[in-house]
């Protein structure tokens, strides 16, 4: 295995960025080792989409991390109103004056149980000043939004959320969870159930019934095998962003309506983000949870470039879970190997998440 100084490394992958051609959709691994230069090549590889008119979603481990994410991005030539990192209300920089109901509503998938009782003008005297809303209000328009990992527990958050289906450009700063679950059991299903045939006020129409009708026949099926005990494949379903808003919508109102102080469970989103996706999992029974479990892996869409980056991820394992649309790595970089023999390090930063940060002198720097 070749030895390199690490200016050498930097430069081969700097080349190597400034060869990804963003008309591919292809999936490339960045396996390179630490303070090669990957943030600093990926934020203006940023630019130069930002620059043919393709924008741009970065998924980092930790918020403070995004912010890195942001001066790489600014350094590279990114006007700040051109960038966006979401915020969640239960960040404590948000400050959230309801942060007790976001961590009971929120697990529960309550969110817009939560934003109808306390996120709102009416009930909350800073929302206008929140740094959550301020971050959903501008993400759609952003040509570089800016997520934690955490956002990937939706199975639907690159095909729907925040205009991250136009994005064609996804990068992901280390590794993500790769292993999803989602569990549906007998009494939220039943829950669900209900739902689907309440209609509201008395002579409300429900809209959209052919959908509905889609989701009542699901929820029988679903209930059914429980019953029996036996495995069940979800059916892909077409259900646009509005008729899943209607619906969802609809479930927040029957929760309102049958509120009693007691936070129910909502799987109606769930059940929708699953169905929607381009091969929906295959729901199996758990003795030991006695629920349907539907396994997912995080997907992206079909007509983008998607680069992780990370020093210790093997292509091989990747490649286990994305085998219809396999990574390859940016360059050889398993050939090579960085000469450190020479650098000085001044700090190490063990940051949350596993995350190390390596700070060099100033005649090694350039992270």
């Amino acid at each position: 295995m070749t030895r390199i100084s690490l200016d050498e490394a930097r430069d081969r992958i700097a080349e190597a960025f400034k060869r990804i051609d963003l008309s591919h959709n292809q999936r490339i691994l960045v396996n390179a080792p630490v303070a090669t230069g990957k943030t600093r090549a990926a934020a203006e590889l940023c630019q130069r989409a930002a620059d043919q008119g393709i924008s741009s979603l970065v998924l980092v481990p930790l918020h403070a991390l995004g912010k890195e994410w942001i001066e790489a991005l600014s350094k590279a030539g990114l006007p700040a109103t051109q960038i966006v990192q979401l915020y969640g209300p239960t960040y404590p920089k948000v400050n959230c004056r309801h942060i007790h109901q976001a961590k009971q509503y929120l697990p529960q998938g309550q969110s817009r149980l939560f934003n109808k009782l306390c996120c709102n003008q009416a009930k909350c005297d800073h929302y206008d000043n929140c740094l959550h809303i301020r971050s959903r209000t501008r993400a759609d328009q952003s040509k570089v939004l800016i997520a934690t990992h955490s956002h990937l527990a939706y199975p639907d958050f690159c095909y729907s959320a925040y205009n991250n289906q136009e994005r064609q450009l996804v990068i992901i700063d280390e590794l993500i969870e790769l292993s999803r679950q989602t569990a549906f059991n007998y009494p939220q299903l039943r829950q669900l159930a209900r739902v689907l045939e309440w209609e509201g006020k008395k002579g409300e129409k429900v809209e959209l019934e052919e959908t509905v009708q889609q989701l009542r026949k699901l929820v029988g099926e679903m209930l059914h095998s429980l019953r029996q005990r036996k495995d069940q494949q979800l059916p892909s379903l077409d259900i646009s962003p509005q008729v899943a808003g209607h619906l969802n919508n609809q479930a927040t109102q029957y929760y309102l309506q049958h509120w009693e102080h007691r936070i129910q469970a909502n799987i109606l989103a769930s059940l929708i983000q699953l169905t929607i996706l381009p091969e929906p999992p295959m729901l199996k029974y758990s003795r030991f949870q006695d629920s349907l479990i539907a396994s997912w892996v995080p997907l992206f869409q079909p007509k983008s470039t998607v680069l992780m980056l990370s020093a210790t991820t093997q292509l091989d394992y990747l490649n286990r879970y994305y085998q219809s649309n396999k990574f390859k790595f940016l360059c050889d970089e398993d050939k090579w190997q960085v000469d450190y023999s020479w650098v000085k390090v001044i700090q190490m930063l063990a940051v949350s998440g596993g995350r190390a940060r390596l700070l060099f002198d100033k005649s090694c720097s350039g992270m």
